[in-house]
C-alpha cells in the first residue's frame, strides 16, 4: 500500500482538519524545518497525534532538515497585518530586485519570532526588508494585484527596489547573467549589477556588497523560500547548526523518518547518519532527496545508504529543463526499482489545490501515473500547509491512489 503524507502548516493546525485528513486515508506528515524548529513544533505534532489516534492510526512523522539547501532570508510585513504571512511581490518584467546578505543573526531558524520581529524593527539595519504597508505593486493596468487576499497589495511598487537576502556564500556568483531562480522557480531574476557600498559602523569603514537583478517574471515570495542559481556550483554544508539541534530531540518528538535535502554523495548521508546515531536515534529512517544533477548521477551509490530516496521534483526542475524531468523522475524510478528501492514522488502532486478544490486532469494522471511507476510514497507540501483546501487534497490523492493500485492489481 502506497503511504500519503500530508505537509503540516497553518492550513492544518487544528485537531479537527487533522483528523480529517487521517480519516481518509493519509498515514504520515511532513515538517519543513526551514521554517521552524521541532521545539517550536511540540504544539502542533501533539495535535496530529491526538486527530491520528482518534483516527486509529499510527502516524509516521517525517521532518525536512535545512542541509545544503540555499534559501532566501526572511520578509518582515508588520503594523498593518500582524497576523499575515510575510511576502514580497514582484508583477513586471522592469521591476528592480536588489540582493544582499542574510544577517548573522537570522541565518539560522531556530531564532525565535520575538527575536525576529525585534531585530525587523531595528531601522539600522539595512539587511531586513520592511515593506510599507500602503504600497500596491501592480500599479497602473497590471490588474493582477487584487485576484486574491488582501494582504498581497501590500508590496513593492513597479520601479521601487524590492529586497532580497541570499547567503553570502552565493555572492562570488552573483554576477552580471547570473540567473537565479527563486521558489521552485516560480521566480525569474537574473544579475544585471554589481555595487559595493563603504558605510560608516561604530567609527570603522565597512565593505557592504549589493547586487541588483532584473525580474525576468514575477510571482508572490514569502520568507524563506528555495534559492538556484543554475550552473553555479556551490557547497554549503551537509548539515546546519539548527539541523544538529534537530536532530537530537527527533526520536523524543516522535519522528520516525529524516529528510535530507540535495544529498550530493554518499558522504551526505553518511553525515546525517552519525549525527542520528550520536542522537541515539539509529532506528529513524533516512530519506535521500535527489535535487540536483550530482543527485542523479550518484544515484546508484546512494541507494545503499538511505532507506528511501524522494523524487523532489521543484528544485530537481531547477537542474534541468523542465521539459526533461518526467525523463529524470522515470530513471530515478527504474534504478530504484531495479535495486529494489523504495520511492517517493513529490512536489506539486496536486498545487492547484492551493487556491481550487478541484484538481485539474494532469495532477490526477501525475499521481496515478506515479503509483503505477512504483512509487511507494507520495507526498503534498503547500497544498496542506498553506492551502485552502487541505482535506480535499488528501481526498483526492487518496482516491488517485487507490483507483492506480487496483488498476495495478487487476
Amino acid at each position: 500500500m502506497v503511504n500519503i503524507y500530508g505537509t503540516l502548516g497553518p492550513a492544518c493546525a487544528s485537531e479537527k482538519v487533522l483528523a480529517e485528513m487521517f480519516s481518509l486515508g493519509m498515514t504520515g506528515m511532513r515538517l519543513n524545518l526551514s521554517h521552524v524548529t521541532l521545539a517550536e513544533s511540540g504544539d502542533l505534532i501533539g495535535k496530529m497525534k491526538r486527530a491520528a489516534e482518534k483516527c486509529g492510526v499510527k502516524p509516521q512523522l517525517l521532518v525536512d532538515l535545512q542541509g545544503p539547501e540555499l534559501r532566501t532570508g526572511s520578509i518582515y510585513v508588520f503594523a498593518f497585518f500582524p497576523n499575515s504571512v510575510p511576502f514580497l511581490m514582484f508583477a513586471r518584467k522592469i521591476s528592480p530586485v536588489e540582493i544582499c546578505g542574510i544577517p548573522e543573526k537570522v541565518k539560522d531558524s531556530s531564532v525565535s519570532g520575538a527575536d525576529r520581529k525585534e531585530i525587523a524593527q531595528k531601522s539600522e539595519n539595512k539587511d531586513i526588508e520592511k515593506i510599507p504597508a500602503e504600497k500596491n505593486i501592480c500599479g497602473k493596468g497590471s490588474g493582477n494585484a487584487d485576484r486574491s487576499q488582501n494582504k498581497r497589495d501590500h508590496v513593492k511598487a513597479p520601479g521601487e527596489y524590492a529586497k532580497i537576502m541570499l547567503p553570502e556564500l552565493t555572492f562570488p556568483y552573483l554576477i552580471p547573467g547570473q540567473e537565479v531562480l527563486l521558489d521552485d522557480g516560480k521566480i525569474h531574476l537574473k544579475i544585471v549589477e554589481k555595487a559595493e557600498n563603504v558605510a560608516e559602523n561604530g567609527g570603522e569603514n565597512t565593505q557592504e556588497k549589493r547586487y541588483f537583478a532584473k525580474v525576468l517574471w514575477g510571482g508572490l515570495l514569502k520568507s524563506r523560500k528555495s534559492a538556484a542559481l543554475p550552473g553555479a556550483k556551490i557547497y554549503p554544508p551537509t548539515l546546519t547548526n539548527s539541523d544538529l539541534a534537530n536532530i537530537k530531540i527527533a526520536k523524543e518528538m516522535g519522528v520516525t523518518g529524516v529528510m535530507q535535502p540535495f544529498v550530493r554523495d554518499h558522504s551526505d548521508l553518511e553525515c546525517v547518519k552519525e549525527a542520528l546515531r550520536e542522537a541515539g536515534a539509529e532506528d529513524i529512517r533516512l530519506f535521500a532527496k535527489i535535487e540536483n544533477m550530482d543527485g542523479v548521477r550518484k544515484l546508484e551509490k546512494l541507494l545503499p545508504a538511505a532507506d528511501e530516496i524522494v523524487i523532489a521534483r521543484g528544485d530537481l526542475g531547477n537542474a534541468v529543463h523542465l521539459w526533461d524531468l518526467p525523463g529524470v523522475q522515470r530513471q530515478i524510478s527504474e534504478k530504484c526499482r531495479a535495486a529494489g528501492k523504495p520511492f517517493m514522488v513529490v512536489t506539486q502532486m496536486l498545487a492547484s489545490m492551493e487556491r481550487s478544490p478541484v484538481p485539474t486532469r494532469a495532477e490526477v494522471n501525475d499521481i496515478f501515473h506515479a503509483v503505477m511507476d512504483g512509487a511507494a510514497s507520495i507526498m503534498v507540501t503547500g497544498e496542506t500547509a498553506v492551502g485552502d483546501y487541505p482535506v480535499e487534497v488528501i481526498r483526492y490523492m487518496v482516491n488517485t491512489v487507490r483507483s492506480a493500485e487496483k488498476e495495478e492489481n487487476r
